[in-house]
């Protein structure tokens, strides 16, 4: 799984990032309680994003997983019963 390897290193470039801005910003003198604010609510959204970007990589996986599991069940179960006859059922009256 490479792709959640790349969104954890964006997640954690954005947090670098964001922080640089942020400091940047109160050297310049911003206001720190805005500033604050900012950055907590920003890194908080970045973290569900991220969050929600891995959980459909992982969702992927998962159902790549169930569906080699059931093309392998079918394709047993067809070597199987290709050589054996199916019972007749037999009504009575």
């Amino acid at each position: 799984m490479v792709s959640p390897s790349f969104v954890r290193a964006g997640f954690w470039f954005a947090v670098l990032s964001g922080l640089g801005t942020a400091i940047v910003a109160l050297k310049e003198g911003a206001d720190v309680t805005q500033t604050t604010i900012g950055v907590v609510s920003g890194l908080i959204a970045l973290r569900v994003i991220c969050e929600v970007c891995i959980l459909f990589f992982r969702m992927n996986e998962t159902l790549t997983e169930v569906s080699r599991t059931l093309e392998i069940i079918s394709s047993n179960t067809a070597v199987s019963t290709v050589g054996s006859a199916e019972p007749e059922l037999e009504v009575s009256s």
